[in-house]
């Protein structure tokens, strides 16, 4: 399997995706909840588990201590425990703009593919 080259993280993002809102969020944890919907229908792709290497090497950390080697898209892009995510979500009543820190196209299939999957829609895409 190929591998792709990725930063431990970009300083700010360089991607939005805007998609139109089928269910208002509410509440004050609205973008945990549907970050958490779309990290688990993401799960389930090829590209999640699509192999990286982060350069320089960065790992998150379990409760004991032991690492959590950041080496698939989607560890990279999701986040694990120790290690910060590199997609924010960020919902209002009309729409949900998903904030990316890379513009790899794979990246952004695989957030535009499991929103699709959510019964989301992408309404456009910017460089930031």
């Amino acid at each position: 399997m190929e591998t792709t080259n990725l930063p431990a993280r970009a300083p700010f993002p360089v991607l939005s995706l805007v998609f139109q809102q089928t269910v208002p969020p509410t509440g004050a944890s609205a973008a945990r909840d549907l970050y958490d919907r779309l990290r688990a229908k993401a799960r389930n792709t090829a590209l999640y588990r699509l192999s990286v290497c982060i350069d320089p090497p960065d790992y998150g950390r379990q409760r004991d201590g032991t690492p959590i080697a950041i080496d698939t898209l989607g560890k990279w892009l999701f986040g694990t425990p120790g290690y910060r995510r590199n997609l924010d979500v960020l919902p209002d009543p009309e729409t949900i703009e998903m904030q990316l820190y890379t513009d790899l196209p794979a990246a952004h299939t695989l957030v535009v593919q499991t929103a699709e999957r959510m019964g989301l829609r992408l309404l456009k895409t910017r460089k930031l």
